[in-house]
């Protein structure tokens, strides 16, 4: 089944759920990815995304002068749980792509660039909007009815004070828990803890050189969990793609 994404152009930040039996005009870019790139014709069936949750069925109904599609079907998909935010280091090169493109597969919720003081790439405005081209690819390609969303790069001071129920940094140092030890997600996912499963989540990934001294001690005053997820010291990407595959193994 062929998607394409509607309404990413909206002035309005919520776009408007489908409706049956209401025609829709998808945009030139996506228009012309469809019949240029994937040779749809009249009659075809796609399934079209507002990236907020609505999905519908349509089937082609015109061509041109102008790309029309009835929609059949409409269905709301809820959010994944726990709301699960990645505040990493940005990678070089293709690398980075690459993350942002599994992050989104993954179910990653918003994805922040994290500025640190070992970090060696500050993504431009060029680039992060590249990298939400990719995320819209990338919902189309997995079926994903909630765009990732790409926030401005942050700080870990900035994101210290930040609401999340519970915050995670991410330390090849930190000791690692004994299985079923762990006081975090999942214990409380899986019905063995008292305290309630999270409802959001951040955490960080730092650069290649790893987080100064001075940005654990925000951290940890900032109430951070230290977390070892694997054996070795991992890159920026696999560290990133790790933890948001961990987290997301156990959403409701």
């Amino acid at each position: 089944m062929h998607r394409l994404l509607i309404h990413l152009n909206d002035a309005s930040p919520m776009p408007e759920p489908f409706l049956p039996d209401v025609l829709i005009e998808p945009d030139k870019e996506e228009a012309r990815h469809a019949i240029k790139v994937l040779r749809l014709h009249e009659g075809d069936d796609v399934e079209l995304l507002n990236g907020q949750g609505s999905v519908a069925q349509g089937k082609i109904t015109q061509i041109k002068p102008k790309l029309l599609i009835k929609v059949t079907e409409v269905t709301q998909v809820e959010p994944l749980s726990p709301h699960l935010t990645l505040a990493t280091a940005i990678p070089k090169g293709g690398r980075a792509g690459d993350m942002v493109n599994q992050l989104s597969q993954l179910g990653v919720d918003c994805l922040i660039p994290l500025q640190t003081q070992r970090g060696v790439v500050k993504p431009r405005e060029n680039k992060l909007q590249r990298f939400e081209r990719i995320a819209q690819e990338s919902a189309k390609q997995c079926g994903r009815a909630h765009l990732m969303h790409l926030a401005k790069p942050q700080t870990l001071a900035q994101l210290a004070d930040q609401p999340f129920d519970e915050k995670r940094i991410g330390l090849p140092t930190a000791p690692t828990p004994a299985p079923g030890s762990d006081p975090g997600f999942p214990n409380n996912t899986l019905g063995h803890a008292s305290s309630p499963a999270p409802a959001t989540v951040l955490v960080v990934i730092g650069p290649e050189g790893g987080f100064t001294d001075e940005e654990i001690q925000v951290a940890t005053e900032a109430g951070f969990i230290p977390w070892r997820f694997a054996p070795h010291i991992l890159r920026i990407e696999t560290a990133a793609v790790a933890a948001a595959a961990i987290w997301r193994s156990f959403s409701t």
